[in-house]
């Protein structure tokens, strides 16, 4: 996902919770289980780099250079494909680690929830749904290399 794909997710996630949504609560219990979900996600991702790690497939990742013009060094398609997982993993630690000051703030108040225009949840929709893009694509590549591992090995 390119820059700009990924501002213009955020920026119009953040307009709709901020304009639209102003007036819902996130109960404390919508938060538990976004921090499970989001936990499942992360365990996700580290199968998947498992998964490649015993691939033999990558091998070849590591042979073929990314042909991206912005690079300004040789990266080749494994470094390409670890930066994207990294990023995603990165993102993933990020809302789990929000989310859980957010349960924390929540637990302040008497009846555990917090308003959606609150300047503290602003980045609960859109953290959200990276992470969800984020998860899609990451399932899209490693399907991909079980394909080209199992077509290897067939």
């Amino acid at each position: 996902m390119n820059r700009w794909a990924f501002s213009t997710i955020l920026l119009s996630s953040f307009l709709y919770q901020y304009f639209y949504l102003e007036r819902c609560k996130l109960h404390i219990e919508l938060l538990n289980n976004s921090v499970l979900l989001l936990s499942i996600f992360f365990g996700f991702y580290v199968v998947g780099l498992s998964i490649f790690s015993t691939s033999k497939f990558v091998g070849k990742l590591y042979l073929k250079e990314d042909l991206n013009p912005k690079a300004k060094t040789r990266v080749t398609l494994l470094h390409t494909l670890l930066k994207k997982y990294k990023f995603g993993l990165v993102l993933n630690l990020f809302s789990i680690f929000y989310f859980l000051v957010l349960i924390f703030i929540a637990t302040q108040n008497i009846n555990e929830k917090i308003m959606l225009s609150s300047v503290f949840t602003y980045l609960f929709i859109p953290l959200m749904l990276l992470n969800f893009i984020y998860g899609y694509l990451s399932l899209e590549q490693l399907i991909k290399i079980v394909l080209q591992e199992a077509k290897r090995n067939s």
